[in-house]
């Protein structure tokens, strides 16, 4: 709006006062009078002065805008990349929240033992994805609300709905542990 209506009109303005200035000057000279002065930062070099002012604050202003654009830019990114992380972990508990909650028949200790095996190795992938990919999620999401990020309580709710699966699955782990021993 300040570009295209504020700003040429104040241009406009002051090209229409230094036209007639310099209409008035040439007149006054053509005509041996004195010359013409106007009053008190009326003058057209205080005017032209008052009007860098402005293009320097608006400069200014414009620099911040961009800075702060960049920056609402870098936090969808991360905003993004925490969503992806959230997705990759959801769908792993989804798929082994379901595994953890079948009740398997087993008729020897060789499938109690195999049951087990899988069991410890489900317990070894859920820590890696716990030290790896949950870290940076949360690592994200903090960056994301110490930027006080305008959806930062999506991104704190996608961490709790995450740990909250976690610790859902951590209780029927060890249920399934104490079962199949």
């Amino acid at each position: 709006d300040y570009k295209a209506g504020d700003k040429l009109t104040i241009v406009d303005s002051f090209l229409s006062i230094e036209s007639v200035y310099n209409h008035l000057s040439m007149r006054l000279a053509d005509h041996d009078r004195p010359k013409y002065a106007p009053g008190a930062k009326k003058a057209v070099p205080e005017l032209r002065e008052a009007l860098k002012v402005l293009e320097a604050t608006e400069l200014e202003r414009q620099v911040a805008l961009v800075q702060e654009l960049n920056r609402q830019i870098r936090l969808k990114q991360l905003d993004e990349q925490h969503q992806t992380k959230y997705n990759h972990l959801n769908v792993w508990q989804t798929k082994n929240e379901a595994l953890l909650k079948v009740k398997e028949t087993i008729g020897s200790s060789g499938q109690a033992e195999y049951q087990i095996n899988r069991l410890v190795t489900y317990n070894d992938e859920s820590a890696m994805l716990q030290s790896s990919t949950k870290q940076e999620m949360r690592k994200l999401g903090a960056e994301l609300v110490s930027e006080k990020f305008e959806f930062s309580a999506a991104v704190q709710e996608r961490e709790a709905t995450v740990q909250s699966a976690f610790d859902r699955m951590t209780a029927l782990s060890l249920e399934k542990m104490e079962t199949l021993k």
